[in-house]
């Protein structure tokens, strides 16, 4: 812990754009991945077993991010969930925005794909609109350094379980392959929720 402490220090006091300092933050950001990699986030509340998740009902279930997801996952599907929807209709056409919508609202209305700690996957809409995620999301911006340099923390969130999206896809990068759904929970569509808090570790 004493080293994470003395690595965040040299961030503040080098000289940011100077040779020496860029060398010394890339170090330091190095050590700091590494102790993150040899210490991972574990989550220790309950969280809701795929096999058990329903429509309808509202759920703790935890999610494994970094806030470069943000701008990598996406999901492709033509219904719509109490005004939430992917960000694509089908392999070419974008999801129509709205007149009037803001450019920027972090994506309030836009279901991506999340994993749990177990791997499971699951459809969420509006993540990073909610209050503690946007506020992970505004503290480290994922434009602010590399991916490898982001630390994957887990939201403990509160779900609610608005339905099952039928002939999903789903794509982890921007430009990568669209893939389908995995798992046994899916065989009947992907499961859809909103948050209603999060909590993050």
């Amino acid at each position: 812990m004493y080293i994470v402490f003395g690595l965040a220090i040299l961030l503040i006091i080098v000289l940011p754009g100077s040779c020496i300092g860029d060398a010394v933050a890339n170090g330091a950001y190095e050590g700091v991945r590494k102790v993150f990699e040899a210490n991972p986030p574990q989550t220790n509340r309950p969280s809701t077993p795929a096999a058990e998740w329903q429509v309808g009902k509202t759920q703790p279930v935890s999610l494994t991010l970094i806030t470069a997801d943000y701008n990598k996952l996406y999901c492709m599907g033509q219904q719509e969930f109490e005004g939430y929807h992917c960000a694509f209709m089908d392999l070419r056409r974008p999801w129509p925005g709205k007149p009037g919508q803001p450019l920027d609202d972090n994506k309030r209305e836009i279901i991506q794909p999340y994993r749990t700690p177990n791997n499971e996957l699951i459809l969420v809409g509006g993540l990073w609109a909610e209050p503690h995620v946007a506020q992970r999301l505004h503290e480290e911006p994922p434009h602010s350094r590399n991916q490898d340099r982001l630390a994957r923390f887990i939201a403990h969130c509160e779900l609610k379980f608005v339905g099952k999206l039928q002939n999903a896809k789903v794509r982890w990068a921007p430009g990568g392959q669209w893939l389908d759904p995995d798992g046994k929970h899916v065989t009947d569509g992907v499961p859809v929720a909103i948050p209603v808090n999060c909590e993050l570790q």
